[in-house]
């Protein structure tokens, strides 16, 4: 199977398959182990690029919004009648 992959994110890609054992890498004698040994790492590597181009960003999202809110509402925005209800369980009020 293959996938289009941006040209920059595949040179990621290339430079961690460059850390896998090389008998997994190259396989010489076809063996159908080490070829589900590759499959499984190259999409470990594919999920773990993706968690760092997707998911690394809503740690800074979830700050500045925060930031944003303790600025109109103050340090306690979640207690105010504004957004009381409004998170559920969240942050502990």
């Amino acid at each position: 199977m293959t996938i289009g992959i941006d040209p920059n994110d595949h040179r990621i890609l290339s430079d961690l398959q460059q850390q896998w054992p090389a008998r997994t890498l190259r396989n010489p004698d076809g063996s159908p182990l080490l070829a589900a040994a590759a499959a499984l790492r190259g999409w470990l590597d594919i999920l773990r690029l993706l968690l760092d181009r997707v998911l690394s960003q809503v740690p800074r999202l979830l700050e500045a919004s925060d930031a944003y809110l303790v600025s109109l509402a103050g340090p306690r925005w979640w207690e105010t009648a504004a957004f009381r209800g409004l998170l559920g369980g969240l942050g502990g009020a």
